[in-house]
């Protein structure tokens, strides 16, 4: 019996000890203007961005000069679609990044956003199925079903690695519209590839969808977080503090409810945390 009560008292300090157990990991997704993005500024400091959105960090810039938000825009390329160089390099900076304990002074990482990355992604995919074809040639084939697959692995592979981080993480992506075959939308989901929109969210713990509600004052910005049938959301952060249906746009009063960290981190790391990032 003391020996049963050791091993649970081991795995108990484990539970403990793990980073993941403490930090948010969350898919946050919706229609074009509903917040994605400048969201982001509610989360804990300091915030690293690896942005693919070409100028999808302006809404951010007051966080940027204030030092709360640094935007890593070198991927926010037009041609990342076609140049499989992008995704090469980019995974490059993160392995060194995680190898020199970059992320532990980062107080939540964001990759924004999924559903332009992946363009990044399916081209070294397909540079890596076609390595005897020249590189016009490939820029205009049509991706082929081998593609797709090397493609959701990569996907599905890196985002395992980015919830383990010491930090907490975010990833946001863009809305695609459901249709049946007489045409009528029957649900909304994130727009990546294929069948990776119904087996992304389980590789998250929150999955948000953002919103706006015209008011008498304006509109109004929300996230949903439970599942509606149309929209895909849910909230494993809430526990025994119970969140509403939609609440607003606020992760740090979200995480500081469920009982989660929330503070930033020193912000003095910023200067180090920025010079690391673009070295």
């Amino acid at each position: 019996m003391i020996e049963v009560k050791d091993q649970f008292a081991d795995i108990r300090k484990l539970y403990e000890s793990s980073a993941q157990n403490e930090t948010l990991n969350a898919l946050i997704y919706g229609d074009f203007g509903t917040g994605k993005t400048y969201l982001l500024k509610t989360c804990p400091a300091p915030i690293f961005i690896d942005s693919f959105d070409p100028g999808g960090t302006k809404s951010l810039r007051n966080e940027i000069v204030k030092g709360r938000v640094i935007a890593d825009t070198r991927w926010e390329r037009e041609e990342s679609d076609r140049d499989a160089r992008l995704w090469y390099e980019w995974e490059k900076v993160f392995r060194q990044r995680k190898e020199s304990g970059f992320f532990n002074h980062v107080g939540t990482y964001v990759i924004d956003s999924l559903t332009t990355a992946s363009s990044a992604i399916m081209a070294a995919a397909m540079r890596k199925n076609s390595k005897n074809v020249p590189i016009k040639e490939l820029e205009v084939r049509i991706p082929q079903l081998r593609d797709y697959q090397v493609q959701m692995v990569v996907i599905e592979n890196i985002i395992k690695e980015f919830t383990g981080l010491p930090c907490h993480f975010i990833c946001t992506a863009h809305m695609e519209t459901l249709k049946n075959e007489d045409g009528a939308t029957i649900g909304k989901v994130p727009l990546v590839t294929g069948k990776l929109a119904e087996r992304l969210p389980s590789l998250f713990d929150e999955v948000y969808v953002t919103q706006t509600k015209e008011t008498s004052k304006g509109l109004e910005y929300s996230l949903l977080t439970r599942n509606t049938g149309f929209f895909k959301a849910r909230s494993r952060l809430a526990g025994s503090n119970p969140i509403d249906k939609n609440v607003p746009q606020d992760i740090r009063a979200l995480l500081k409810k469920c009982g989660f960290q929330y503070e930033d981190k020193d912000l003095h790391l910023n200067k180090q945390a920025e010079d690391q990032a673009t070295t």
